[in-house]
């Protein structure tokens, strides 16, 4: 909940919106308080306390494109300005994205006097790109994990990986007679993500969460597609180019890092 913006207001009230009992001790002077109200020194009054929230909000299912602020303003929890804001994504879940074009997780539209803190147990994965088709196609470029378009603080105790590039396509070839048949190159793999990138026609495989697919190997003298990237990483370039490997976090200079984790692909 949210102190009042108006109208009396207790120490009690403090308490409880920082998780604490009503009736424990507690000074204006405790580090607690200040941190909340965002004095860390002088004088302090019950006017500084007016309005602002602590909210608690933990990610505890897989999610996609999932915004930080929004969540905040559908729980009812976020005063502009005067929010310190606490997430936490659970180990085992995974924070993606349904599109190489979105990023999987945002922390935006906040206003200044906020301050918002992220505890990451789980995966933040941009989506896998599409492997390339057969002949000279080019892999598409893995997707976004992170972006910092307003200030955070990141405890990682997870991964952060960007989204696998997709592998290229093969050359096309004959069969090898006297008089070659037309054998269409393999088709690339794609991309790895929560939203695994698709392969490339023909035949390439698609991406898994954790690893690119492999591009298909035809006969004859048609080259294989190449293999999709793993998280982070670019796809394989074989006669079309691998796509680039996503980026892990967008305004990387917006991120304060308390623990960096497991932090794969391109940096902002």
């Amino acid at each position: 909940m949210t102190l009042p913006s108006t109208g009396a207001i207790s120490l009690n009230q403090i308490n409880t919106e920082l998780g604490y009992s009503g009736t424990a001790q507690v000074s204006f002077n405790d580090a607690a308080i200040r941190s909340f109200l965002a004095k860390s020194s002088g004088v302090i009054s019950f006017d500084d306390a007016r309005g602002r929230s602590q909210a608690s909000i933990t990610i505890a299912s897989d999610q996609y494109q999932y915004d930080l602020y929004t969540a905040l303003v559908n729980a009812g929890v976020y005063s502009a300005g005067k929010t310190r804001a606490f997430f936490t994504i659970n180990g085992g879940v995974v924070v993606g994205s349904t599109t190489t074009g979105s990023y999987a997780l945002t922390s935006q539209s906040f206003t200044a006097g906020d301050t918002v803190y992220l505890t990451n147990n789980g995966y933040i994965v941009g989506a896998g790109g599409a492997g390339g088709s057969a002949s000279s196609g080019g892999g598409g470029a893995g997707g976004p994990a992170l972006y910092a378009g307003y200030p955070i603080t990141v405890t990682n105790n997870g991964a952060i990986w960007g989204g696998g590039g997709g592998g290229g396509g093969g050359a096309n070839g004959g069969d090898g007679s006297k008089y070659p048949a037309f054998v269409s190159g393999g088709g690339g793999g794609g991309g790895a993500g929560q939203y695994a990138g698709g392969g490339g026609s023909p035949s390439g495989s698609a991406g898994s969460l954790t690893a690119g697919g492999a591009g298909r190997t035809p006969g004859g003298t048609a080259g294989r597609g190449g293999t999709g990237g793993g998280p982070g990483a670019a796809g394989e370039t074989t006669n079309g180019p691998g796509g680039a490997a996503g980026y892990y976090v967008g305004s990387g200079g917006n991120v304060t890092w308390v623990t960096t984790g497991d932090l794969r692909g391109q940096a902002g």
